[in-house]
C-alpha cells in the first residue's frame, strides 16, 4: 500500500513541476484518506481536497465491520499500526476542503466523514443521499466536485446549478420531512416475504 501512496505523491507533484500550478485532489472513500494525506504534506502544491465517503476525522476510534475485520485478519488494531499515519490523518489541511458525505452511507459512520468547519472557513461539508458505493456515480456527488472546482477555476462563487440533483427525479419523495424520508429508507417492506 506504501508503494501507492508514493506513486500518487509522484503524480502529483509531476503535475505540479510541469504546469506550474496547485493540483486539486478528489478522493473517494480510502482515495479521500490519501488525498488528505498528500494535502497535509503538501499544502504548498494543493489547491483544494475534496473528499467523498471518506473517513478524514476520527478514524482511530472508529468502529466498523470492515475494520473489526481487518483488525482480527491482521492480529492488531488500527491503532497499534497506523500510529503515525493515523495522527496525519488527524490534521486539518491548511487548503481549502470539501467533504461530500451521506448519511445513508452503509459502510463509513458519516460523522467520519467530516471535517470542523467552525476552526475554518474554508471547510465545507456537503450532504448527499446514497450509498457508499453509489458515491462514485452519484448525479448531486458529481454537481458538487464541478461547482467546487469551477469556483476555484474562475476564483468566483458560482450560483450553484442544483445543489441536490435527485430531487428532480422524485420531487415527491423528497418534498417530505426528513425523518419521514429516513424512517421510509431503513424500513423494509413485509409485503416482499
Amino acid at each position: 500500500m506504501q508503494r501507492f501512496q508514493i506513486n500518487l505523491v509522484d503524480i502529483n507533484l509531476f503535475r505540479y513541476q510541469k504546469h506550474h500550478q496547485k493540483v486539486s485532489l478528489v478522493g473517494w472513500s480510502g482515495g479521500g484518506i490519501f488525498a488528505k494525506i498528500i494535502a497535509n504534506r503538501y499544502p504548498d502544491k494543493v489547491e483544494r481536497l475534496i473528499t467523498i465517503g471518506s473517513p478524514v476525522w476520527g478514524v482511530k476510534n472508529m468502529q466498523t465491520p470492515l475494520v473489526k475485520m481487518l483488525e482480527f485478519l491482521r492480529g492488531r488494531t488500527l491503532r497499534e499500526r497506523n500510529g503515525k499515519f493515523l495522527k496525519e490523518l488527524e490534521e486539518i489541511p491548511r487548503v481549502p476542503v470539501t467533504c461530500i458525505y451521506t448519511k445513508t452511507d452503509g459502510l463509513v459512520p458519516w460523522k467520519n466523514c467530516m471535517e470542523a468547519e467552525t476552526i475554518d472557513a474554508n471547510i465545507k461539508n456537503v450532504e448527499v443521499y446514497g450509498s457508499h458505493m453509489g458515491l462514485g456515480a452519484n448525479a448531486s456527488v458529481l454537481v458538487t466536485i464541478a461547482n467546487t472546482l469551477l469556483e476555484d477555476a474562475s476564483d468566483t462563487k458560482t450560483s450553484k446549478f442544483i445543489s441536490n440533483v435527485e430531487q428532480l427525479f422524485f420531487p415527491k419523495f423528497w418534498g417530505r420531512e426528513k425523518k419521514v424520508i429516513f424512517n421510509d429508507l431503513i424500513s423494509i417492506p413485509t409485503s416482499i416475504f
